[in-house]
């Protein structure tokens, strides 16, 4: 861990830039990166140290929604979640450049104290998917 972490309130930012080449498959046109923070200790994702925090700062913002269990109508209602949500970068269009490589340059700010986040116990899953099934 960085020592001047320690005495410091500092987020972290993740920047992703791209990928090397990929192999050539003809059903993968449209990639896009899943960010999962896991903590391997309990196996599910990173608990937030604070609910009332936003999670991660980034270009679109995800709630959970809950339905009103106490009306005759389902009225959806923010939820509170208390860990981290996967974070995905946006699709990649292949067939513009013609090439098999992306280059998405996105930043991710996750809204925690880095000293939360930057644990042994802590990991980082980056996921290449395919934007289509």
């Amino acid at each position: 861990m960085y020592p001047e972490t320690k005495n410091a309130n500092y987020a972290l930012k993740l920047s992703i830039k791209g990928t090397g080449i990929l192999e050539m498959d003809q059903h993968v046109l449209h990639p896009f990166v899943r960010i999962h923070i896991v903590d391997l200790n309990t196996m599910k994702y990173l608990a937030k140290s604070e609910i009332q925090d936003p999670g991660v700062a980034n270009l679109e913002s995800v709630n959970f929604f809950k339905v009103a269990e106490n009306s005759t109508e389902k009225i959806p209602m923010k939820s509170a979640v208390d860990f981290f949500m996967p974070m995905s970068t946006k699709m990649y269009d292949l067939r513009v450049k013609g090439v098999n490589f992306c280059e998405w340059d996105e930043e991710f700010v996750i809204n925690e104290k880095a000293i939360n986040i930057m644990k042994p116990n802590v990991l980082f899953l980056f996921e290449i998917l395919e934007f289509n099934p």
